[in-house]
């Protein structure tokens, strides 16, 4: 039985599995989640010690410690997890110049920006609100870094570049040709962002948040509901749900 079993998985599943894993676009997205574990796994135990004054009590030195060095502590949470679409959205850039074989350091830049026109917000103070810096701006990341790399690559094939004297140093030159294309990439973002504001009132990362919610809410029936509830259950014991 395991045998047919197995034999009709290599026969219809495997060649689809290796197409999926050959597209370029799911390729990047793949190897920026797997870069972004050891950032996750860090960011997680920092979460641990805020759990310690309520499982040994509050009136001792190592809660009191806790309690007083939480702001250091939860740094690497708040660098790491907290700035997860950050970290992604240059990943999967840096991924996608190197598949298309483009200038690695102008893709990453434009995907990171691209990325950033789409998701800051700013407080009542002028200040940058992080919200969708986190998990919450995951999935804009993925929209603004490859949208970036391939209006990179658009531009680069129809030759938007400022060409400059061979006697120019190279790093001198690849500033020069950047500029064309900074252009047509950030002012594209930008177009994007004011779109999305006065036209739905709403920033981005929402719009995908509300796209994507009929998916979320697919795992609610009884098919899902137990492994729903082991990763809802792992979540809370780690504090990620709280945090994000």
């Amino acid at each position: 039985m395991f045998d047919k079993f197995e034999a009709f998985m290599s026969k219809y599943f495997t060649p689809l599995a290796d197409k999926m894993d050959k597209q370029v676009y799911l390729s990047a997205i793949k190897k920026a989640m797997v870069a972004m574990t050891p950032i996750l796994i860090i960011g997680s135990f920092c979460l641990i010690p805020d759990a310690l004054p309520n499982m040994i009590g509050k009136d001792n030195v190592i809660s009191q410690w806790v309690t007083a060095n939480s702001g250091i502590i939860s740094i690497p949470y708040t660098v790491g997890m907290g700035m997860m679409a950050l970290y992604v959205a240059a990943i999967i850039s840096y991924h996608l110049a190197i598949s298309r074989k483009l200038d690695v350091p102008g893709c990453v830049t434009m995907g990171v920006m691209g990325f950033l026109i789409l998701a800051v917000d700013f407080t009542k103070d002028g200040a940058i609100d992080t919200t969708y810096f986190g998990t919450k701006g995951l999935f804009v990341a993925m929209f603004g870094s490859i949208l970036a790399v391939e209006l990179f690559r658009w531009c680069k094939k129809r030759n938007f570049t400022i060409k400059m004297p061979e006697t120019v140093p190279d790093f001198v030159s690849k500033s020069f040709e950047m500029i064309p294309i900074s252009v047509i990439v950030v002012g594209a973002f930008v177009v994007i962002r004011v779109l999305c504001v006065n036209g739905l009132h709403t920033l981005p990362p929402m719009i995908f948040t509300n796209l994507l919610a009929p998916l979320v809410g697919s795992m609610d029936n009884p098919f899902a509901t137990p492994s729903s509830r082991c990763c809802n259950a792992c979540s809370s014991s780690s504090g990620f749900t709280q945090r994000c």
